[in-house]
């Protein structure tokens, strides 16, 4: 059985509100790599916290990916904390911008929320293929993945205590990045809902 991936761009639903009605682009990017550069692993977006929650509920995932802005921190955390409670070797990954600028305080935040074993440092459209190849060759063991040095990250030593990794460049070679939108890999998401995105900066 193929380890599996899910990676989430959540967004809370008031009443049938969304707060985010953006398609889940970001994570629709790792993905795109992530089908082309890790076959090995099987993996699913979720931007519906009930969809996420009824797949973990049926599957728990291998790998667990949530992106962290300032409209869905919460709700991320609060998953990752459900994630670790009902499968405490899952490897839960946050990455996004909303995170402190300074090193120290960056691997203070993250050491303020431990269900976090992982949190990626700038752009993760690679970097997150590299993490869940790292977690592969590591034979799915948190405690052999801490002996591994990750790139553009802060995670937990095998000491247990947090390390940091310098934050890589921005990637330059966006065409190495397939297109999420023509890889069919958002077509769920095109539910009336959920706006398309494209982004051009």
């Amino acid at each position: 059985m193929q380890p599996t991936v899910f990676l989430a761009d959540l967004r809370h639903n008031y009443a049938g509100v969304l707060a985010n009605d953006c398609a889940p682009l970001c994570v629709g990017y790792l993905k795109a790599v992530m089908d082309r550069d890790v076959p090995d692993v099987s993996s699913r977006l979720f931007a519906y916290p009930d969809r996420l929650w009824a797949a973990i509920e049926e599957q728990s995932p291998d790998v667990l990916m949530l992106s962290n802005y300032m409209w869905n921190e919460a709700l991320s955390l609060h998953f990752a904390k459900l994630m670790k409670a009902r499968r405490p070797e899952t490897l839960v990954v946050l990455g996004g911008p909303n995170i402190p600028v300074e090193d120290e305080r960056q691997t203070e935040w993250v050491a303020a929320h431990p269900d976090i074993d992982v949190y990626i440092l700038g752009e993760g459209d690679f970097l997150a293929s590299e993490v869940v190849q790292e977690f592969l060759d590591s034979g799915l063991s948190l405690e052999r993945l801490r002996e591994r040095e990750l790139p553009s990250s802060i995670y937990r030593g095998p000491d247990g205590a947090w390390k940091r990794t310098a934050m890589r460049n921005r990637e330059r070679h966006i065409d190495e990045i397939p297109s999420p939108h023509l890889t069919g890999i958002l077509d769920e998401f095109y539910d009336g809902k959920l706006a398309p995105m494209i982004e051009t900066n």
